[in-house]
């Protein structure tokens, strides 16, 4: 049975919306790194795991009055460098970057990417699903969640085995925290994708839908993805957003309902 779309009454302007994915960034990065406060930046380091991104970063990266660009990247480059990890990438705390500090991070290396900020507005659901699926949560098969993670790692990523290890094991740490649901997707009792959905005071946000290479175009996250509407319609919650790096899925996400509110921009290190 179908069930009805949550009446939204009102929608917060973009850059809130924004903000909610990107606390869903900041809640992992919490799990999974030490946290320091570095006076314009919130540093997350791990320096058992050098090369997992999401472990070495600096996120809420902001500007105050007065504030000089580079001296704050200053603080950033040392803090890493004391640590003996590297930061692999920038996040701003809003959704505008100050153009001295973009500056100053393309100077040092960084490279600029944008990402699209998605929100549901109305679900349109899709026509046809898989019915040989069997969406599970994801806490009842960790072995099959570290399978695709390994698919994922070494098949998109391209990363060697040591890279691969690290990614995954801050993958599987995630589930500890209890805003973070994950549904993992199997076909004749063997993982096919994976989807995740955060909760973030009354938003639900869509992350980090994966389809095994074998299994894509297949319906595979089409059909996850409305297993997580539905959850997120049952939770009440008054908006669903995602985040897509370009390119994405824009077209399956456009096919549900999702409408692109907003850009957001990060500055990666190139690996």
């Amino acid at each position: 049975m179908e069930l009805p779309v949550v009446a939204s009454r009102y929608e917060p302007p973009a850059a809130a919306l924004v903000r909610a994915i990107k606390r869903v960034d900041v809640m992992v990065n919490r799990m999974i790194a030490d946290e320091a406060d570095l006076d314009g930046a919130t540093a997350f380091t791990n320096a058992d795991r050098p090369t997992v991104h999401m472990a070495n970063c600096a996120a809420e990266v902001r500007l105050g009055e007065g504030q000089d660009a580079d001296a704050l990247l200053d603080r950033i480059d040392a803090h890493f460098a004391e640590v003996g990890t590297k930061c692999w990438y920038l996040m701003s705390s809003e959704l505008d970057w100050p153009e001295a500090l973009a500056e100053a991070a393309k100077a040092r290396g960084f490279e600029k990417t944008e990402s699209g900020a998605f929100l549901l507005d109305p679900y349109k659901p899709p026509k046809q699903l898989l019915d040989n699926i069997q969406i599970i949560p994801g806490r009842a098969a960790y072995g099959e969640l570290r399978e695709l993670g390994y698919d994922q790692a070494r098949e998109d990523y391209g990363l060697d085995d040591d890279r691969a290890d690290q990614l995954v094991g801050a993958m599987i740490d995630r589930l500890d925290e209890p805003q973070i649901e994950v549904f993992l997707g199997r076909i004749d009792k063997k993982p096919v994708g994976n989807l995740t959905v955060v909760t973030v005071g009354q938003v639900g946000v869509i992350d980090a839908v994966y389809t095994m290479q074998a299994w894509r175009r297949k319906g595979v996250a089409r059909t996850l993805m409305h297993h997580a509407v539905e959850y997120c319609q049952r939770a009440g919650f008054e908006q669903v957003v995602l985040e897509s790096v370009d390119p994405g899925p824009t077209a399956l996400y456009e096919s549900l309902g999702f409408r692109r509110i907003a850009t957001i921009t990060c500055y990666d290190r190139p690996t």
